[in-house]
């Protein structure tokens, strides 16, 4: 079949222990040896998938291109169940801030969560499973699957919550304005970064302030329904800075123009600055 469809004189066959292929056991090899004794048979060699490969290229070399989905039982493992492969990130994500918080935290006496920590974790790994995470199991197991990611999501934020309560007492966030609210915000990324911050409008908040940097630069900001947004700038690795809402003239803040104008077959996509998208 092999030389009728693709003109070539071998083939490959996987076997081994395992539902996926592993090492030859006794009887495999001496099933091999036993088939070799028989003369209407091919040659069969212990060989590797590069030899096979190799061997291919010298018989010839104009062998079609296939670019489609060739599983005939999976199709689609890339995009099926897309919601566990988001939990997946998340979970990751949230454990690498959760450790680089708590670990901060601990240089000042914070306890670090050590069992809550490999827990969340081995329930990420668990959702890891290539039957999990491809989106090729029943859908039981999604039901628990999902449990699991809730349950790592919810762990993770109450850490990254205490440790950075208990990392903040020991900031200091006074002002000659004793009125002024302080605002600390951190990076668990190991390196200087500028990055978009969005928090809750402090219940205290003044009806009109402005926002300050630890330099009493004044610093852009939008309120966007009950959310503070502005963009934090230097932030450094592993650490923070602190801003201050201060009573008193808004901080100036216009309107910028169109940044970016982008146009395809089936669409068009415009995008300004505050952060507003216009199809």
């Amino acid at each position: 079949e092999i030389a009728r469809r693709y003109g070539i004189n071998s083939s490959m066959y996987l076997f081994g222990v395992g539902d996926h292929g592993g090492g030859p056991t006794r009887r495999d090899i001496l099933a091999k040896m036993e088939l070799d004794k028989r003369p209407a048979l091919p040659n069969l060699i212990f060989s590797s998938s590069e030899d096979f490969y190799n061997e291919a290229l010298k018989e010839k070399t104009d062998y079609p291109v296939v670019k489609d989905e060739l599983n005939p039982i999976f199709e689609g493992c890339y995009t099926t169940h897309s919601d566990i492969k988001k939990a997946n990130r998340e979970g990751e994500n949230l454990l690498l801030t959760a450790e680089a918080s708590a670990t901060l935290a601990s240089i000042y006496g914070y306890s670090y969560p050590h069992s809550s920590l490999k827990e969340a974790w081995e329930k990420v790994c668990f959702n890891q499973f290539h039957d999990i995470f491809d989106g090729s199991a029943i859908h039981s197991s999604y039901e628990y699957s999902g449990k699991l990611a809730q349950e790592v999501k919810e762990s993770t934020e109450r850490i990254i919550e205490n440790s950075l309560t208990s990392l903040s007492s020991h900031i200091k966030t006074e002002r000659k304005n004793k009125k002024a609210l302080p605002l600390t915000v951190f990076n668990q990324l190991g390196w200087l970064r500028d990055d978009l911050v969005a928090v809750e409008m402090p219940q205290e908040a003044f009806s009109s302030f402005h926002l300050i940097d630890e330099k009493d630069n004044l610093v852009p900001f939008q309120i966007e329904g009950k959310k503070l947004v502005f963009v934090a700038r230097k932030v450094p690795a592993f650490g923070y800075k602190t801003y201050w809402m201060v009573e008193g003239e808004k901080t100036p803040f216009s309107e910028a123009k169109l940044l970016i104008n982008k146009e395809r077959k089936n669409g068009k996509c415009r995008l300004s600055s505050p952060g507003r998208v216009f199809y």
